[in-house]
């Protein structure tokens, strides 16, 4: 868990027993712990230079209000500087997206001379192993490149899975775009949500009262996109939950295979980031494994590994074959080149022979019911942040329509008061984004 999700959990915990225990809201001013710190500087010397008003205001502080201040600050500059340079880099990856094109348009125009014969092995093997796959790690060498391709099929199929990817890639940087002009907004408004803090908007200045209500309504509208993203996040980890377990099963009874005519990307990239496991743990592959046992007990190692770890989820920003993930900035028409002639290998690998997707299945099932998981945390991260956001939405709604003023804003309310719809409201948001920060240490890990 990231050092901003250790804050927000304990910004927003100690907003909890704000709102849950209103006792512990006694003023630091009358306690006898700040008769003694006021006597220290700077003390003396800001109440000669502050404003009366503001010092007044800064007397009705709590110490949880004191301590809720500076997390507060730490959230603004945090959200400021990450949609600061988020933009900043999404925006530079999007300028490179036309050079990325051009390079992979050039490719295609280049390579002219393909060998038309095709007579690779794209028989299936039944898989004599167990549903539950694999185990003991033995040494083993191999890669998907130095291999040419064997028919203008291959060709065209590495053409579309590197558009696709490409084209995921533009509509990625277009989403961490928006996230970070959300940050942009949700960072500044902050400086009231601090200022609040210490009472300072109790007075005219910041606006007052209405600078409040008019930040969270910037921060409202902020996280409108950010709610899309999660829902559409949520439903692509479970269209591919299903796809990864489907594909696990066709595999265990000898129905998978790459076909070359209708190239599915997401099934070559499992098997691309199955080879680089492999390659890295030094495990046989099919092909090289002389005993049965030794390759059920390869299998169950490598279940657990994608089980527990994950798998899968990420294997399509593999920036070893898709330079783009990669963020690189220059040589795109060398880099472009060398992720043809790798795709182009690898293709030929997979659709010669159904040995590598034999590897990848242990990967396949371990991974899918690992994202089975994921899809759970997923949508409760989703809920958990709309149940803030509607909190949250109260303050504004009870602030600018009173009860009885607008029949809308009284259903949004569930029809309570103004007090206690906001009151539910803020603690609902705070305990949502309290519990939301604990629940990423539950993200499963990519390979």
């Amino acid at each position: 868990m990231s050092l901003s999700s250790w804050v927000g959990l304990a910004r927003n915990g100690l907003c909890c027993l704000k709102d849950l225990f209103p006792s512990l809201a006694s003023p630091i001013t009358s306690t006898w712990l700040w008769s003694k710190i006021s006597l220290l500087p700077p003390f003396p010397l800001l109440t000669t230079l502050l404003p009366t008003d503001l010092l007044a205001a800064f007397s009705q502080t709590t110490w949880l209000e004191l301590l809720i201040f500076p997390l507060q600050t730490f959230a603004m500059i945090w959200l400021t500087k990450t949609g600061f340079l988020g933009v900043q880099a999404s925006i530079s990856n999007l300028n490179s997206i036309p050079k990325w094109e051009a390079s992979l348009e050039g490719c295609k125009r280049n390579l002219t001379s393909i060998n038309s014969d095709d007579d690779g092995d794209s028989t299936v093997r039944k898989s004599g192993r167990s549903r539950t796959p694999s185990k003991k790690l033995k040494e083993r060498n191999y890669s998907l490149s130095g291999l040419a391709p064997s028919s203008p099929s291959i060709l065209l199929a590495s053409t579309l899975l590197l558009e696709t990817s490409l084209k995921d890639y533009k509509t990625q940087k277009l989403k961490d775009l928006m996230e970070s002009f959300s940050c942009l907004i949700i960072g500044p408004a902050f400086f009231w949500l601090s200022c609040n803090s210490l009472h300072v908007t109790s007075t005219s200045y910041i606006g007052g009262i209405d600078g409040v209500i008019i930040a969270l309504c910037f921060m409202e509208v902020a996280l409108v996109p950010c709610l899309i993203f999660m829902f559409w996040k949520a439903e692509d980890q479970k269209k591919m939950e299903r796809k990864m377990e489907a594909f696990a099963e066709w595999g265990f009874d000898g129905d998978l295979a790459f076909d070359t005519d209708k190239p599915d990307k997401n099934l070559f990239d499992w098997v691309c980031s199955a080879v680089e496991i492999r390659s890295s743990t030094s495990i046989q592959s099919a092909d090289e494994t002389p005993k049965k046992k030794d390759r059920d007990a390869e299998d169950v190692m490598l279940y657990e590994l994608s089980l527990f770890e994950g798998f899968g989820s990420e294997s399509e920003k593999n920036s070893t074959i898709y330079p783009w993930w990669g963020g690189a900035e220059k040589d795109f028409d060398e880099l472009t080149k060398e992720a043809f002639g790798t795709v182009v290998s690898g293709i030929e690998a997979v659709s010669d022979s159904n040995a590598l997707i034999h590897d990848a299945l242990p990967f396949i099932q371990g991974g899918g019911e690992r994202l089975a998981l994921e899809v759970y945390r997923l949508w409760a991260y989703f809920f958990l942040n709309f149940f803030a956001f509607y909190g949250y939405l109260m303050a504004p709604v009870t602030y600018y329509t009173p009860v009885g003023h607008n029949g809308l804003s009284d259903f949004l309310k569930f029809r309570m008061s103004d007090e206690d719809a906001d009151w539910a409201g803020n603690f609902a948001g705070d305990l949502c984004w309290t519990i939301e920060p604990a629940s990423k240490r539950l993200e499963v890990r990519d390979h």
